[in-house]
């Protein structure tokens, strides 16, 4: 609820609204005017009740006692971590609801059971060979060699694949660096051989200015 809904449910603000329209309408009996003076003229801002006004909201005391709520410096009525209770920040019909629909979006999930289910693995049959043969020394070398070597070929694969993706890179971004330095160079020496600034032949002395001089040497 912002400070203008606040202050409109006040109690300041329906007893100056009350004796306004007092002043304005006929003259009714005495118990009539006692009736209608503790009647509140609007529901409740905290629980929508309209046996009573917000300041004697029985509800929105408990709230504040049980800490679901807290006030402000300005004595507005904001959440836990100071936000003002608004329909933007929580949804609801008054400030009870609003504030209730705060914790329940707030409230942690309940923890997951997890139950322990113990399994039998099933019994392996082992048969056991008489006639083991052991591996000759020789066998088992060509075993590890012929591995070591497909690990090797493995990495120069992914090494070769790396530096030909890289090479490729590298050229599209020399191509496109010498495309956009040649339409700025062509742009603006036109513009001063038209104007009779520089002649054809310093146009090319500054065109090959502009690379490395490795390049410059070898043309």
């Amino acid at each position: 609820m912002s400070s203008i809904e606040q202050f409109l449910v006040s109690d300041t603000f329906l007893n100056k609204l009350a004796r306004k329209i007092g002043q304005s309408a006929p003259a009714q009996p005495v118990g009539q005017q006692q009736n209608a003076q503790r009647r509140p003229l609007a529901n409740c801002g905290g629980c929508s009740d309209p046996n009573h006004f917000f300041r004697a909201c029985p509800k929105m005391a408990d709230y504040l006692q049980r800490g679901l709520c807290v006030h402000d410096n300005s004595n507005h009525v904001c959440f836990p971590d100071s936000t003002l209770v608004t329909p933007q920040a929580a949804p609801g019909k008054n400030l009870t609801k609003r504030i209730d629909n705060w914790h329940s979006a707030r409230a942690a999930p309940p923890p997951v059971v997890q139950t322990n289910i113990l399994e039998a693995a099933p019994v392996q049959q082992f048969s056991f060979n008489t006639q083991y043969t052991p591996p000759t020394s020789q066998s088992f070398f060509q075993q590890n060699t012929s591995l070591q070597d497909e690990k090797e070929l493995q990495i120069l694969d992914t090494v070769t694949v790396a530096a030909l993706k890289r090479k490729e890179e590298i050229q599209n971004h020399t191509r496109l660096q010498f495309g956009e330095y040649y339409r700025n160079f062509i742009t603006k020496a036109g513009w001063l051989i038209d104007q009779g600034l520089i002649s054809q032949r310093k146009q090319n002395k500054l065109f090959l200015a502009g690379f490395h001089i490795d390049i410059c040497k070898q043309v």
